[in-house]
């Protein structure tokens, strides 16, 4: 779930609905394109959770110009 907190506001729905999220957000965030981008590329180069969600970290500081460490703060892997 690309949006703003939420970890906070879908993932405990998510789970109980038997879905796993495979990225959510502690903090205000910037859900852009090249979040979707780099998650489907990775989908079809069939990558496995742990690399998608590295993925998206990476990409995530690269285009908002921060640390991976800063970017751990506000996704949640």
């Amino acid at each position: 779930m690309l949006a703003c907190y939420s970890e906070n506001y879908f993932a405990a729905g998510l789970r109980h609905a038997g879905s796993t999220p495979l990225v959510t957000t502690r903090a205000l965030m910037a859900p852009e394109g090249y979040l979707i981008h780099a998650i489907v590329l990775g989908l079809g180069q069939n990558l496995s959770v742990p690399m998608l969600r590295q993925r998206t970290l990476q990409s995530y500081a690269r285009w908002q110009r921060i640390s991976e460490r800063e970017a751990r703060r506000v996704l949640t892997l």
